[in-house]
């Protein structure tokens, strides 16, 4: 099996696992934020997770942190954040992988990649694997907030694609 399949099972038996704890009637409703994406970062970088803390915190967005590449696709395929944000080496893993199994999801997250380097081969590569960015660490806030803004304005397009019927759509 590739790797990518392997990580899609693994997920799969993790949702199912969950599934069998709390039904959806006993899941909290979280309340949807209008001004701003939801956005779920995967970042390890206690400094990095400040800065991006204090920055969606600022500006009054949604925004959900966790520590790994399961616990991200997990979340991504029961919450469907329009924006994800991970960081290149988290946890000491590809996530070449992880990016790939993201751009196959219905509607696909706009996946920024946090990196402490920037050329434009790694670029070229993210848009390869589907993501949509590249943003420079360590974080500043101001600069992740105006990519995030764009990679959610990209992303209520294609949703609005989406959701509209084939004959709708021009060809």
């Amino acid at each position: 099996m590739l790797p990518v399949a392997k990580l899609v099972k693994r997920i799969q038996a993790v949702v199912q696992s969950m599934r069998g704890r709390r039904s959806v009637e006993e899941t909290p409703a979280l309340p949807e934020r209008e001004a701003g994406p939801r956005t779920m970062a995967v970042v390890c970088d206690g400094v990095d997770r400040a800065a991006l803390q204090a920055a969606f915190d600022e500006k009054g967005w949604a925004f959900t942190v966790v520590d790994n590449t399961t616990e991200a696709l997990v979340q991504q395929m029961q919450e469907r954040f329009p924006v994800v944000l991970f960081q290149r080496d988290v946890a000491g893993k590809d996530w070449r992988p992880a990016v790939r199994v993201l751009s196959r999801m219905t509607p696909r997250p706009c996946v920024v990649l946090l990196s402490d380097t920037y050329d434009m081969n790694q670029w070229d590569e993210l848009v390869r694997c589907g993501g949509f960015d590249v943003a420079r660490t360590p974080v500043d806030g101001a600069a992740v907030i105006r990519m995030v803004s764009a990679a959610w304005s990209v992303w209520k397009q294609q949703d609005s694609h989406a959701a509209r019927p084939l004959a709708e759509v021009k060809r």
